[in-house]
């Protein structure tokens, strides 16, 4: 059930955010969801919207070293 605030927060991410700021017009269900739960968190909606611009330009973004949870940035 999406309550009042969680559709004017939808609302604004598809129209402001994504479409009127990235010119991103097929954002999935999936995708604002998750900006829409990790909206506390800007680190995390820095890397779903990134991942979302990357994908579609079809180019691959790497994660900042201090992010990574691996040792090949070491």
């Amino acid at each position: 059930m999406v309550d009042c605030l969680d559709g004017n927060i939808r609302w604004f991410i598809e129209n402001t955010i994504l479409e009127q700021g990235l010119g991103i017009m097929d954002a999935s269900d999936d995708e604002i969801e998750q900006l829409i739960s990790l909206r506390a968190y800007p680190v995390w909606t820095e890397f779903i919207l990134a991942d979302m611009i990357s994908h579609r330009a079809h180019i691959g973004v790497l994660p900042h070293p201090r992010f990574c949870h691996c040792n090949s940035f070491s």
